[in-house]
């Protein structure tokens, strides 16, 4: 094992009689960097730990150019009290570590793709530290350049404060991100759908310039953890769960989305802190976690008047739009409202007001005078709803967004007994609209089963809905379609 120092020059690594003592740095060897270019242009290094360091003197630039790190490998590029400069040209290939350390505030070790004539590409399935203020910086944008992360990228700081790290290049690949405490990290490029950004527990903060591009997946973000997206301009932000492990931010301009944050976790729309302010006119919107558990539903016993939340639980039953479920189990008549997509949600025997509130849904009021509002259809949602008449006594339903490709199966309805009469408005005040009033077990018993489609016509009633009877399990029923 030897320790070689580098005599100054501008040249190339494999030039034996520029390092000190003579001959090129062998696996085992230590090697120091500290003034001039040196070029590793279409050669491995083999098992040295080599070291780029900065002085007050000097500013010494390592290039690489069609080469390769080892496994063995350990290149660290380290800023004093000027800078020190990783230069990327053409392809090259980490597989060793690439260690980017600037203590002082002031100077910056810095990786460059200044790709003015040609490629440069870093591939990665390697480490790559970056600890203190270090930056990734690209000069020009004319050709191909980007950054392959098939590793690990650490962003420290073990200096104190708060340091930035700049990423001004497309990151692409298949590699995990951690963003560790006291660090501010700037992604001004786009970011491939392979990359995993794990924060850490501390005050640490990843801002995304281009937030149209983004695809990557973060974990682990805290009250602390921030996601900060530049020009990012939205009305509406919603929760959609992808999996029963994952889900996306989804950010829309009235009905365009506009950018998508894709999350690991057990999370819901309240699992993040969301604000949005206008620095200088340009909007900066801020995304944070709340640390509170996930909550899928709201409710009130209407009986008692006690109101709670719950993380609902995943649907796994056969229709496979659905993601999550909600039965209220109390024999009181309940208000529920999904807080999430793509919901199974289900009353009681009683009365009961449910609401959803996007995506596609599948609403059982049960038995008893049901309020139901269904998704507005913006989303391209649909809705299944279903009310039974079957108790025994009047019940009177109402039905809030029905529209194209909803349906209401109401059971109890027996084809060729039940009557069907509609009535053009009839309904609570404000929420009116055609109405049926069916006598369920036929003409001139008494109406006993009435369902009033709000904000419906009966012109829209009779041209654009759908009729058809059916028999499950012995529960006879009408299925009413928005097909028009």
């Amino acid at each position: 094992m030897a320790n070689k120092l580098w005599n100054g020059a501008d040249a190339l690594y494999l030039t034996p009689a520029d390092w000190s003592p003579f001959g090129l740095p062998a696996a085992g060897d230590t090697a120091r960097i500290g003034a001039g270019q040196v070029t590793l242009s279409s050669a491995k290094i083999t098992g040295v730990a080599l070291t780029v360091a900065s002085s007050s003197s000097a500013s010494p630039t390592f290039v690489l150019s069609n080469g390769t790190l080892d496994p063995a490998t350990t290149l660290t590029i380290a800023a004093s009290t000027t800078s020190a400069t990783l230069s990327i040209t053409n392809y090259n290939y980490n597989a060793g570590t690439i260690n980017v350390v600037s203590p002082s505030a002031t100077a910056v070790a810095l990786v460059l793709f200044p790709n003015d004539v040609g490629p440069a590409i870093l591939g990665s399935a390697g480490n790559i530290a970056v600890d203190g203020g270090a930056a990734f910086q690209i000069s020009n944008k004319a050709n191909a350049a980007g950054l392959t992360n098939a590793g690990n990228i650490f962003i420290n700081n073990s200096y104190g404060g708060t340091r930035g790290s700049l990423f001004t290049i497309p990151v692409d690949g298949t590699g995990t991100f951690f963003i560790n405490n006291g660090t501010y990290t700037v992604f001004a490029d786009s970011i491939g759908s392979g990359q995993i950004f794990r924060f850490g527990a501390g005050t640490e903060t990843v801002q995304i310039n281009a937030p149209t591009v983004n695809n990557a997946y973060f974990v682990g973000l805290t009250a602390t953890a921030r996601v900060a997206l530049l020009g990012l301009n939205s009305t509406t932000v919603n929760y959609k769960t992808t999996s029963a492990n994952s889900g996306d931010l989804v950010f829309s301009q009235g009905n365009a989305v506009v950018s998508t944050l894709h999350f690991y976790g057990d999370l819901a729309l309240n699992s993040f802190n969301i604000s949005t302010a206008a620095p200088n006119g340009v909007p900066f919107t801020i995304v944070a976690g709340s640390g509170a558990a996930p909550v899928r539903v709201t409710y009130t016993d209407t009986v008692t008047g006690v109101s709670g939340t719950d993380p609902a639980t995943y649907y796994t039953g056969p229709v496979n739009y659905l993601q999550f479920q909600y039965i209220w189990n109390s024999t009181d008549s309940v208000n529920m409202v999904g807080q999430s997509d793509n919901m199974f949600l289900k009353g009681g025997g009683k009365s009961d007001a449910i609401v959803a509130h996007g995506g596609s849904n599948v609403i059982d009021g049960g038995g008893g005078s049901d309020f139901i509002t269904g998704g507005t259809g913006a989303d391209g949602g649909t809705d299944t709803i279903f009310i039974d008449g079957r108790g025994g006594v009047e019940t009177w339903s109402s039905i809030v967004n029905f529209h194209k490709g909803d349906a209401v199966t109401i059971f109890g309805f027996r084809a060729g007994v039940s009557t069907l009469p509609f009535t053009p408005v009839d309904g609570a005040p404000g929420y009116q609209g055609a109405t049926i009033h069916s006598e369920l077990n036929g003409s001139g018993t008494g109406v006993n089963g009435s369902v009033t489609f709000v904000g419906i016509s009966l012109a829209d009633a009779q041209s654009k809905f759908t009729y058809s009877n059916g028999n499950v399990g012995g529960a006879d029923y009408l299925f009413i379609q928005f097909t028009g």
